[in-house]
């Protein structure tokens, strides 16, 4: 697939970034079960991923990924995760996946609980700019890097 060296280059590149800037030791390396008494929001996946071995130390930071939907292309549901998840395994991050389902205030809510369960680093591929803006410029706000995946997102501030 064309853009799975793009993906993990890019998040590569926004971990590196993450892992210099979390230097805090506070990853723990496990992911924290969604808010709300362990289970995800409907029709969305979570996954986790660390790893202590091989590719740069990224210490076990948290970090959240939200991907748009299941509907406008399968790499949402089939590559990208994949991908995603052997990224944040070579980096040792503890990476939380979720699809927002083409809902922004879906994707909003995601953000919430992620931001909550403390990620270093929220990765998202907007829906649409003024709602992918808003999720970023909070993130921001509360001390999460955000981070632009595969959309540009103007007015949002990602760092990446």
């Amino acid at each position: 697939m064309r853009k799975t060296p793009v993906t993990i280059a890019a998040l590569g590149a926004a971990l590196l970034a993450l892992a210099a800037c979390s230097s805090s030791g506070n990853g723990g390396g496990t992911s924290s079960p969604p808010a709300g008494g362990g289970s995800t929001p409907a029709g969305t996946t979570s996954s986790s991923s660390s790893s202590s071995g091989g590719g740069d130390d990224g210490g076990g930071a948290k970090v959240g990924i939200i991907l748009p939907d299941t509907t406008s292309s399968p790499r949402w549901v089939t590559a990208d995760p994949a991908a995603l998840k052997a990224a944040c395994t070579k980096y040792n991050l503890s990476c939380d996946i979720q699809n927002a389902n083409g809902s922004p205030a879906t994707m909003k809510s995601i953000a919430n609980q992620m931001e909550g369960e403390g990620i270093k680093a929220l990765v998202i591929v907007n829906l649409d700019q003024a709602s992918g803006a808003a999720i970023e410029k909070q993130a921001s706000a509360a001390g999460v890097i955000p981070v632009d995946y595969d959309r540009l997102t103007p007015g949002g501030g990602a760092a990446v």
